[in-house]
């Protein structure tokens, strides 16, 4: 039964601008899809720019809550994450530990 849900999870969204910073720009996130080990779908987000200084992924849950970033990454031009979809269709990223049920996510950097 895991298998058969934990391959549901709509495409991911991504892209969405939250903030209105004039020193924070947003780069296009190229989304690949997979399935891991188990047979769920998983995706790799990826976000590269070559002036960046520094770059990371925001990720968002339910109401467009911040649920916080992976990175940022200083003194590079690329970000890469893995999220999974869970038994419920739920997209997930686990980071330090720590798993949440994301809906959507940016790319931002600063130049």
């Amino acid at each position: 039964m895991k298998i058969a849900t934990c391959r549901n999870c709509k495409p991911f969204e991504t892209n969405v601008k939250r903030s209105e910073s004039p020193h924070l720009l947003v780069e296009q996130i190229r989304v690949y899809y997979g399935m891991d080990a188990e047979g769920c779908k998983v995706a790799t987000l990826q976000c590269s720019n070559p002036t960046a200084k520094d770059i990371l992924i925001e990720w968002y849950g339910p109401r467009d809550t911040s649920l916080g970033t992976t990175g940022p990454v200083k003194h590079t031009e690329k970000v890469i994450a893995l999220i999974t979809c869970n038994q419920n269709s739920e997209w997930i990223f686990t980071e330090g530990g720590r798993t949440d049920i994301i809906q959507s996510a940016t790319c931002e950097y600063i130049i």
